[in-house]
Formats: C-alpha cells, structure tokens, sequence
C-alpha cells in the first residue's frame, strides 16, 4: 500500500512543499518510494509527482491512501485509473471530529476498529441515526 501526502517546509526564504511516496516494508519501517519538492499543492503538482512515481516504478499495482487535500483526489482519478484509492481515516477522524462533534468520532472509532462483523453493523447503524 502507497501513501501520498505533503507537508510544508520550515524553509521562509524558499517556501514549498516536499511531497512523499511512502510504504511499509517488512520490518515494519516506513521506506520513503519517492519524494518532491515543488511551490504548490493543486492537482497539477500532483499529477506531475504521480506520473514521475508511476515511470520510476513502472506503474503502481497496491492501492493509494492519502488524507485527500488539495488536487490529490483528481489527481490520483486521473494518473492511477486502475487503482484502488483509500482515505486515511486519522484525517476522516479528524474531520469528523471538527464537523460534527465529539459523539460522531466516538462512533465512528468503534465503526473502524470493530473486530467482528455484527459489532461493525452495530456501530454503523448508530452512526447513521
């Protein structure tokens, strides 16, 4: 599984953003697959990033999570056709979290880390009330 994202440099006099390509390898580490640097975060910078990521590696077979920000979405519709796409859910805890409340992160905590299928249906049905 491939995670993208970016993240702000500290750098004020050049100020831009390193984009990261990133696994999970088999001890458990994180191996950096690629990384970028470029002034702004819009689908075309993406595109550019995913494109390069894709000629280097000769395609990506795994599914893509990201945190779904700025052109990544469009970006990885247009450059991954075939892949599966999944959205970290820190950052959907997150926003659940800041849109509607402490009682709909509880709830959706219990949706995504139940263990059985009944407890899943359970939480999911709360959620949607």
């Amino acid at each position: 599984m491939v995670a993208l994202d970016a993240c702000h440099t500290k750098n004020k006099k050049y100020p831009t953003l390193l984009f990261l390509a990133t696994i999970v390898d088999g001890n458990n580490q994180i191996l950096v697959l690629a990384y970028g640097i470029a002034p702004v975060e819009d689908k075309d910078t993406w595109c550019w990033f995913i494109s390069n990521l894709k000629h280097c590696i000769h395609g990506l077979a795994s599914p893509n999570v990201s945190d779904r920000q700025k052109g990544l979405i469009d970006a990885v519709a247009e450059e991954l056709l075939a892949n599966e796409h999944i959205h970290c859910t820190f950052h959907l805890q997150m926003n659940l979290r800041r849109h509607f409340g402490a009682q709909v992160f509880k709830y959706f905590q219990c949706l995504i880390y139940a263990t059985t299928r009944e407890k899943y249906e359970e939480a999911l049905t709360i959620l949607e009330e």
